[in-house]
């Protein structure tokens, strides 16, 4: 009995997955998200090869981000399939196999999504074919964008910010609001008259990345000399006692990362997450090298290949996270009370985002990770990371202020005996006294944009998706 038990289970979760599957390709295809709408077609199909709504789809999007082999494949699939129920076209084949109008893709109809009628998939199949005409004229497929809205209720992530806002005063200084009549959308308001110079909110980071390595991988402490090797000069900080490859400042650090994510990424438990690593770890460093061995230029050139391997070891240490604390990625505490926005070329996410995805799902023993949540991931890590030469660090209350050229509000760093213990511990500090209900902005570039002109600064806004209305900025100057 236990194995009929067992094999039942195994099979409704296979049912469910393919409706899963079927529905977010839909979705993303409906949303002009071919990349992610392929990626989902790919892993219906690799487990169904012969399912009409995912050959349909997998053509379209294939088409769509120039994915020509996998388009062709599709398409061929089509017509075998035609010619084994006896149809003549496609649009026959849809209607034989797929329902007239639509149905939920599980047995829940209440808190399911539907699956596409007939008229809807030969619609979008028409609607694709008569957009695909025009862009193929310009050579190349159009950059697609994915937006993440946080996942947190609002007063969940205002009572985030106001614990964060009470380590610096009682009551709070700050609170988050999201009127509706703004174009900054949400953002921290002052609740009274601030000082200038008064430290308004204080936060540790969700998690950093480090850059440098003689910085602890933890908390991003300088590392100081090791103790059990007092005669090598390059034998820095406290390393993990199994893989003996990441180092931290103190044990304290050591067993909060182990707790935390290292657990499941170290190389004595998980070679192949950490083969993977070491991989990132030498385009970080190459990428060092090439620009110029200094750590804030990579760091700051957003276009290197240091740049881009920072983030996928950010991302990875983000799904590490989720994987040990037994969450989705997307709906930890912190993470989904973000909101963010990226860019991506659609047949270069299919093959290095998709490559990502499956390389962490297998690693991380994670068989429902898909190219959606990393770029996701992405996204939010784009929108809201901050940077120093030791490396990048996520915030989730800090992350609340919105920008401006000219703003009322600076992130200073702990000082004393706590800068030591969490060098990344961030205070916003006044910059000049604020008033009530006045809203609090910092420059999120300060050192940069105090020295570009106008245009230079809104295209550097424009970057992350968004537009100053700072006094500078509406005088242009």
């Amino acid at each position: 009995m236990p194995r009929v038990r067992a094999a039942r289970a195994a099979w409704y979760a296979g049912v469910e997955l393919d409706a899963h599957l079927r529905q977010r390709a839909w979705h993303w295809a409906v949303k002009k998200n071919y990349a992610l709408s392929a990626e989902y077609c790919i892993r219906l199909l690799n487990r169904h090869p012969q399912d009409t709504l995912g050959l349909v789809l997998g053509a379209v999007a294939g088409q769509r981000t120039r994915q020509d082999v996998f388009a062709a494949k599709c398409a061929e699939a089509l017509q075998e399939s035609c010619a084994r129920k006896c149809v003549s076209s496609t649009e026959a084949l849809v209607q034989l196999t797929l329902p007239t109008t639509p149905v939920p893709s599980s047995k829940s109809a209440a808190a399911s999504p539907t699956l596409p009628s007939v008229e809807e998939v030969l619609a979008l199949r028409q609607e694709v074919a008569a957009a695909d005409a025009a862009v193929r004229d310009a050579g190349a497929a159009e950059d697609e964008s994915i937006r993440v809205d946080s996942a947190e209720p609002l007063a969940s992530t205002q009572q985030r910010v106001r614990r964060a806002c009470l380590r610096c005063a009682t009551p709070p200084l700050a609170e988050l609001l999201e009127p509706q009549d703004t174009t900054y959308g949400r953002g921290l308001y002052a609740t009274r008259l601030i000082s200038s110079r008064q430290a308004i909110l204080g936060e540790s980071p969700l998690l950093v990345q480090r850059y440098d390595e003689a910085k602890c991988a933890h908390c991003l402490a300088p590392l100081s000399a090791r103790v059990d090797a007092p005669g090598d000069r390059d034998a820095l900080g406290v390393p993990c006692p199994h893989c003996q490859e990441e180092t931290y400042c103190s044990e304290g650090c050591r067993a909060a990362a182990w707790s935390q994510y290292h657990a499941c990424s170290c190389a004595a438990q998980n070679a192949e997450l950490a083969q993977w690593s070491r991989g990132m770890q030498e385009l970080l460093h190459r990428g060092k090298v090439e620009d110029g061995g200094g750590a804030a230029a990579g760091v700051a050139d957003s276009g290197s290949e240091a740049r881009a391997a920072l983030s996928c070891l950010a991302v990875a240490k983000i799904c590490a996270m989720a994987t040990v604390q037994q969450v989705h990625p997307l709906a930890m505490p912190g993470i989904s009370s973000l909101r963010g926005i990226a860019d991506y070329e659609p047949a270069t996410a299919l093959s290095e985002i998709g490559a990502l995805a499956v390389a962490l799902s297998a690693a991380l023993r994670q068989p429902n990770l898909f190219m959606e949540e990393v770029l996701s991931l992405f996204a939010l890590l784009q929108t809201n990371e901050f940077f120093s030469t030791s490396g990048l660090a996520l915030y989730a209350a800090l992350s609340m202020v919105n920008h401006s050229c000219d703003p009322n509000c600076a992130l200073v760093s702990g000082s004393g005996p706590a800068q030591r213990a969490k060098p990344m511990e961030k205070f916003l500090v006044a910059l000049r006294p604020i008033r009530e209900g006045e809203q609090l902005f910092i420059a999120y570039n300060a050192g940069l944009t105090t020295k570009l002109s106008y245009e230079d600064r809104k295209a550097l806004c424009a970057q992350r998706h968004f537009e100053c209305f700072c006094p500078r900025c509406l005088r242009r100057e």
